[in-house]
């Protein structure tokens, strides 16, 4: 497992954000025009980290700060 220092400037791209935005550009949502590739493309080039995701996620999620954690999955 990878443990990356954190600044308390770090922005991250979790993985899931791309994933629902690919599925709703899938769908062809009309209230929805956003590409999940090009997306992905300009916050990496915008200084946002890609999140390692994997079993041990949660595990580090534990010690996270309470506000940056997603109430709907507790990361």
């Amino acid at each position: 497992m990878k443990v990356v220092p954190l600044d308390d400037t770090d922005a991250f791209l979790s993985p899931a954000s791309i994933w629902e935005t690919a599925i709703k550009h899938a769908q062809a949502r009309p209230d929805f025009r956003a590409d999940p590739s090009i997306l992905r493309e300009r916050l990496l080039q915008n200084g946002y980290i890609d999140m390692p995701v994997n079993e041990s996620t949660h595990l580090l999620s534990q010690h996270s700060r309470p506000f940056t954690k997603i109430p709907s999955t507790g990361f």
